[in-house]
């Protein structure tokens, strides 16, 4: 007989009835079928410490098993505590032999027999088991004939094997399965390129149309019955592109898989949306390298075997519904940062524990999050947060601990320039634009608070660095204390000039633009681009869209209406590809574009293309503008995003972040047909800081 070193049962019929914790000798009535047993296929016959034959009975509708002759068929020692009535079982060892007798089975029906409760408890390699029926009730073990009985399914819960019930020929089928593993059964760093004859002949449909303008191989379809599926990263030179819908036949391409045990995505794999998207695959137990991706609702639905995910899309807004009522997931590590909702994300994970880390801090909604889970778990939360508010006020189980990790709720960059002889205002709600009406309390040797935040004015004689900090406090508790350095620098003093092409958006595009002001205050900065108003700018256009192959047809000004940054001979942006296409000098780029899905990825990847061509050229990063009337989500995206420029800083030599959205006056700069775009002394403002940093390169 195959034995196996870690056990699951789970019963075909649930306990009705719970038994309190108590000392008492009882008879009962119990119900032999002549229940047959098969572990891993084989069929198995148990006995108790003596070799005497023992049987599977019915009592209160539940099957009972012998628990010490099952764990030893299933390879697992056990030990018996006489003084504290304890069973502890240990997977992976080898249980010792148990000698086989005469079999005897008992014929058919009721019978009474004498039971014993001395609230046994149960251990399974040192840690105590719940026993719990399934609507949450304690059931406790008892001893007949100095053997333990246990029902099937609290075994289950402690165990990862799987049982079967026949009930036209009584028959219990355990099969051993092994604990999942967390390395991938492909190389997931690979980027493999299939034909189209190879993908199909794996069972894949692919549509090479519907998204042919973004260079994709959208697979919509799979007919293959592979245990282990793998994704390549590639299909026909094309960029291989899923997408799960809530409503849709599409979604279907994995949805009721009833083969798939394990599903691997290789490098560069592109996903629409999680939405239903490995639902009701039953067999399913691991998933490695999911790319990332909005949505999710019910993206793991009907995966009741699901043990283990690799990594969570870091994209994901809803995380309700991702993983439900899952009974075998054991541990979920991080709460995306993107998450807005939690809403039954993690309801009827009974086997969920451990500590997650919630990254998210606008967490909004949090209604039955963890609903029906029964272990412990703690989730640190950034603290001050409306994630810590919701989840806090939230009606969490006794389970669930609460733990606050620090929050970064205010920004200053790590130096902040100033031109001499040009006003900077900072603003308190761009500082911290999730706490605008707490108290602000600036400090710094030069400049001045004022309602809004803190104005700095310096001369010529100032031109130096100055510590700068500002504290927010609600009521008595300071919630926060940000810290940055002041560097005045000359505006009379500069030596260098630079040629910048400008990749933007409609900020750019404005007709009373920054660049006014910045050409105002020097000569030294000449802007450039196909563009009329010798720039880069594109309408609604991100980070992402440079990266991408686009004809923009919105108006014909440019050379052309393809994108100058994208090379067609290696399908990437390509610096010296777009130097060499326009016919003009550029020795510097601004970035000065909202964030995209990926911004750090993007913007590494744009940035890296230049490096590659210059390692001196300086680049220069502008935060976008908080927008007039902005919501708590969209101001909590920008202000993320400052942070990512910010770390990025760290990582490259001369490169520059411009903190545009920290001095321009949202709330009255605006452009009241638009309410998007700034006013005419908004982009001032704009532009001197644009200018201020400027000047710092050129000293």
């Amino acid at each position: 007989m195959k034995k196996g070193f870690i056990f699951a049962l789970i019963s075909s019929v649930l306990l009705t009835a719970s038994v309190q914790a108590k000392s008492s000798d009882e008879s009962i009535s119990v119900f032999y079928r002549n229940i047959k047993l098969n572990i891993n296929s084989e069929a198995t016959d148990l006995f108790d410490a003596s070799g005497n034959y023992i049987e599977p009975f019915l009592y209160n509708n539940t099957t009972y098993l012998p628990l010490r002759a099952v764990a030893q068929a299933l390879d697992m020692s056990v030990s018996w505590d006489a003084k504290t009535y304890s069973v502890g079982l240990t997977s992976g060892n080898s249980a010792s032999e148990t000698p086989a007798g005469e079999k005897n089975p008992l014929p058919e029906g009721a019978v009474d027999i004498n039971v014993s409760y001395r609230d046994v408890s149960v251990k399974l390699d040192d840690k105590t088991l719940d026993l719990k029926n399934a609507n949450g009730e304690t059931v406790e073990p008892f001893l007949y004939n100095n053997t333990v009985y246990l029902p099937l399914r609290n075994i289950a819960e402690a165990t990862s094997s799987d049982v079967a019930w026949d009930g036209e020929t009584s028959t219990i089928s355990i099969t051993s399965i092994s604990p999942v593993s967390t390395t991938a059964p492909y190389d997931t760093e690979a980027t493999s390129d299939w034909t189209k004859e190879e993908a199909s002949e794996y069972g894949y449909q692919v549509d090479f149309t519907t998204y042919a303008d973004k260079n994709y191989a959208y697979i919509c379809g799979y007919t293959g019955e592979h245990t282990d599926i793998l994704i390549p990263a590639k299909i026909d030179s094309k960029v291989t592109y899923l997408l799960g819908e809530s409503t849709s036949e599409r979604r279907k391409v994995f949805e009721g898989n009833e083969y798939a045990q394990t599903v691997t995505f290789e490098t560069g794999v592109k996903i629409g949306s999680y939405h239903n998207f490995f639902r009701s695959c039953k067999n399913l137990r691991a998933v490695y390298n999911l790319p990332d991706a909005k949505g999710g609702a019910a993206a793991f639905s009907g995966c009741n075997n699901l043990e283990y995910i690799s990594n969570v899309p870091e994209l994901l807004t809803h995380l309700n519904s991702f993983i439900p009522q899952n009974t075998k997931i054991t541990s979920f590590d991080v709460i995306p940062a993107t998450v807005t909702t939690l809403d039954s994300a993690f309801s009827g994970c009974i086997n969920l524990t451990g500590d997650i880390q919630c990254l998210a801090t606008n967490i909004n909604s949090a209604k039955n999050t963890f609903n029906k889970t029964e272990k412990p778990i703690t989730i640190y939360v950034p603290y001050p947060s409306l994630s810590y508010d919701t989840l806090s006020t939230s009606e969490l189980p006794e389970n669930i601990t609460l733990e606050k990790t620090e929050n970064r709720i205010a920004y200053l960059p790590k130096e902040l320039y100033i031109a001499t002889d040009v006003p900077i205002t900072l603003y308190n709600d761009a500082i911290a634009p999730l706490y605008a009406d707490k108290t602000f309390c600036w400090t710094c040797e030069i400049g001045t608070q004022i309602n809004k935040g803190f104005s700095i004015t310096a001369d010529e004689t100032k031109v130096g660095e100055y510590p700068i900090s500002v504290e927010i406090s609600d009521g008595d508790t300071i919630l926060y204390t940000a810290k940055s350095t002041v560097k005045i620098v000359s505006s009379r003093s500069m030596s260098k000039t630079i040629s910048v092409a400008t990749l933007g958006q409609n900020t750019t595009m404005g007709k009373d633009t920054w660049l006014k002001t910045v050409e105002m205050y020097t000569e030294r900065v000449a802007f450039r681009g196909t563009r009329s108003s010798k720039h880069e700018a594109r309408s609604g256009f991100t980070t992402a869209s440079f990266l991408e192959n686009f004809e923009y047809d919105k108006d014909s000004y440019g050379i052309d209406k393809k994108n100058p940054f994208f090379n067609p001979a290696t399908g990437a942006f390509d610096w010296n590809y777009y130097k060499n296409y326009v016919d003009f000098n550029v020795n510097a780029v601004l970035f000065f574009l909202p964030p995209s899905e990926t911004p750090e990825q993007d913007l590494i990847t744009m940035i890296d293309s230049i490096r590659a061509d210059s390692a001196n050229t300086p680049i220069f990063i502008a935060s976008p503008q908080y927008r007039h009337g902005a919501s708590k989500t969209l101001d909590s995206s920008y202000f993320s995003y400052m942070l990512i420029l910010d770390e990025l800083q760290e990582k490259y030599d001369n490169l520059y972040l411009i903190p545009t959205a920290l001095t321009y006056d949202r709330s009255t700069n605006f452009n009241p047909k638009s309410k998007t775009l700034p006013n005419e002394e908004g982009f001032a403002q704009i532009g001197r800081t644009m200018f201020s940093t400027f000047a710092c390169y050129l000293q």
